[in-house]
């Protein structure tokens, strides 16, 4: 690399004062460098992902619309299912693009927090029923527990919206992965400067692989990287940034009994 070298010459003269210059430019030319090309490779890597995970959503809308015209008679039923059809894989897309501007606008720092008072307890009983809706189809059991310190920490200053989204995405990362009938578990445990949550689900569990890549952008469990379900990668990854921004740190294991979790904490930010 052009940069990768040193003019190795010390001296308390104009020579040396230059010559230390000269090396302090090159380096700060070389990280500028280094950070132009990490970015290009993020904007390459983000491009590649979402040409691949929408080839299969418009691909549906592309087969479904041409059996639609190519139909000599019309049937209300047949066409209100296939524009049903068409309708979710346009959602798919739209999630899954929109999903990708928020990663992109999180890397450059264009979210900033928005501190508000919650009752987490309303909060996340509010929560379980929405997550009751979206996971109807699999009759899964959801459970939430909330303990405090003292009764003060009934009402905590946090970013309600980015916490709403950190648990969306851990949660339908645990719908997806858990069978029917099973059982997913918020707790919430309330301190006097933090509130630190445990996301429990009663699925097989994280592999020794998603645990080493399960933060990562694009990273999508440890199976070949399907579409099939609008999944994009990034939900995780947002989670761990937002979990950041509030001063915390998030992490993954598997419980004793079986079944993946994730934990983690938020400081409250005045």
């Amino acid at each position: 690399m052009l940069t990768d070298f040193n003019i190795d010459y010390f001296a308390d003269n104009e020579l040396g004062r230059l010559c230390e210059a000269f090396n302090e430019m090159k380096n700060e030319l070389k990280e500028s460098l280094i950070s132009q090309w990490k970015a290009e490779q993020e904007r390459h890597e983000m491009v590649q992902a979402l040409a691949h995970d929408l080839k299969t959503p418009l691909s549906v809308i592309q087969g479904y619309v041409e059996s639609l015209l190519e139909s000599s008679h019309i049937d209300t039923q047949k066409t209100k299912k296939y524009l049903q059809v068409i309708k979710d894989n346009a959602n798919k897309g739209a999630e899954l693009i929109k999903e990708m501007l928020y990663a992109a606008e999180l890397e450059t720092s264009g979210v900033e927090l928005n501190i508000v008072p919650v009752d987490i307890y309303s909060f996340l009983k509010q929560k379980k029923e929405s997550y009751e809706m979206m996971a109807k189809n699999k009759k899964i059991n959801f459970k939430v527990d909330v303990t405090y310190g003292n009764q003060a920490e009934i009402i905590c200053p946090i970013d309600a919206a980015k916490l709403e989204r950190i648990l969306d995405n851990i949660v339908s990362n645990s719908i997806r992965y858990v069978p029917e009938h099973g059982t997913i578990t918020i707790n919430a445990d309330i301190a006097c400067d933090n509130i630190r949550f445990k996301v429990c689900d009663t699925g097989k569990g994280f592999s020794s692989k998603d645990l080493s890549n399960l933060f990562n952008k694009f990273y999508r469990g440890d199976e070949s990287r399907s579409s099939k379900d609008g999944h994009a990668g990034l939900g995780l990854h947002i989670a761990k940034r937002l979990v950041e921004m509030h001063g915390g740190s998030i992490v993954a294991f598997n419980a004793r009994d079986s079944g993946a979790c994730i934990k983690f904490d938020l400081h409250f930010l005045k």
